[in-house]
């Protein structure tokens, strides 16, 4: 595998994680325990993916 070909494979998983995520914020709901977890982690992927 190239250096190309994984960049592209690490970008493409971070971009499948990030639907998930936000799929699954989209059916929380506002009071569940976990909504500032994943919304810290949701933050924390597309500052990653900025840099």
């Amino acid at each position: 595998m190239t250096d190309g070909d994984s960049i592209v494979d690490a970008l493409l998983a971070e971009e499948h994680q990030a639907k998930e995520d936000l799929s699954a914020l989209e059916k929380m709901d506002m009071d569940a325990a976990d909504l500032t977890r994943m919304l810290d982690r949701a933050r924390d992927a597309i500052s990653a993916a900025i840099k």
